[in-house]
């Protein structure tokens, strides 16, 4: 977890530099940028939206992994023990009927 939220931090800086060099770049070129104050900040928080997004994904993604592999053991524990109470019977049948396949 601790590298995903490092991945996200590197994220993160890289957007918020790239509109810091875009609007100083601009306003050095003397172009009007014609954005209004709170657009970087619309920015960001479109970014922490997506990133809380990201995040619930990858919650929901390791919740369904982990149930799947639950499920395959209980399918196999299952499945083991099925077979196990099968030969079980199979070995009880035969112990009572072998005396009467010798005769």
């Amino acid at each position: 977890m601790k590298l995903q939220q490092d991945y996200i931090d590197a994220w993160k800086n890289v957007i918020n530099s790239a509109i810091v060099l875009k609007l100083e770049y601009t306003n050095n070129a003397g172009f009007l940028a014609n954005i209004s104050e709170s657009t970087p900040q619309n920015i960001r928080n479109m970014i922490e939206l997506s990133i809380k997004t990201y995040l619930q994904q990858n919650k929901f993604l390791f919740d369904t992994v982990t149930m799947t592999k639950q499920s395959f053991t209980i399918f196999n524990n299952v499945t083991t023990s099925f077979t196990d109470l099968n030969k079980e019977i199979i070995d009880y049948l035969m112990s009572t009927y072998e005396p009467k396949l010798r005769m």
